[in-house]
């Protein structure tokens, strides 16, 4: 779901090989800069209903922030960076942690 701007995924991929290099160098700021800007800051909140309940009843509907896409696209890659560390990380863990335990018997 789209945030304010309204830009869905689908835009995105479609228009990726125009406006990725925009969008990447954009984000890349905000990281270094440690500030987003206005727009990728915003978020609308609406009321999403829970399945099979009463809707006439607001205990039955929750709040969701939607925020721009282009936000989630930044976030996605940020969360995936560590991905290819980890393996190599927890392996190395798991094998000191091992050798440690099988030491003091």
């Amino acid at each position: 779901m789209p945030g304010n701007d309204e830009l869905t995924i689908e835009f995105y991929n479609f228009f990726w090989s125009e406006i990725g290099t925009f969008l990447v160098d954009s984000l890349n700021y905000s990281y270094f800069h440690g500030e987003l800007s206005n727009s990728q800051k915003q978020a609308v909140i609406t009321l999403i209903e829970e399945k099979d309940k009463d809707r006439r009843w607001i205990k039955n509907w929750r709040p969701i922030s939607l925020v721009n896409v282009d936000v989630k696209i930044g976030s996605k890659a940020i969360a995936k960076r560590p991905e290819n560390l980890l393996p190599h990380i927890t392996d190395s863990l798991w094998s000191e942690c091992f050798c440690e335990r099988t030491n003091h018997f």
